[in-house]
């Protein structure tokens, strides 16, 4: 299977975010192999994760305007498909790895167990 540039920069991104996810503490991640088997796949997003053990599932879209690089992330619970946390990015190509950082802020800021301080 040959993949376009854009899906190159997809799989990488979803490969360098599910890197970065997997070393926040108290937090389990899918493999970028068990993800990728599921790339271009038609299956519903929910039974994708339910099949995977995921409570949530992070989705997205990218969008080029003018040599920029337009990010739309979204987690979902898996139990009512709703939206647990969403941003939007909006960087020059040259410094899309700047998202990676407050994604897996938001992400981490959700997911991580609610204690008592």
């Amino acid at each position: 299977m040959l993949l376009t540039l854009d899906e190159l920069l997809e799989l990488g991104l979803t490969d360098t975010l599910i890197n970065r996810l997997s070393m926040l503490p108290e937090i389990s991640v899918s493999s970028f192999p068990a993800v990728r088997d599921y790339y271009r796949s038609h299956r519903n997003r929910v039974a994708i994760a339910a099949r995977l053990g995921s409570d949530v599932f992070l989705t997205g879209s990218i969008e080029y305007a003018n040599e920029r690089i337009l990010l739309t992330v979204r987690l979902l619970s898996v139990r009512g498909n709703h939206v647990l946390w969403a941003d939007a990015y909006d960087e020059s190509y040259d410094s899309v790895t700047s998202v990676f950082h407050p994604i897996c802020r938001g992400i981490y800021g959700v997911l991580r167990p609610h204690r008592r301080v």
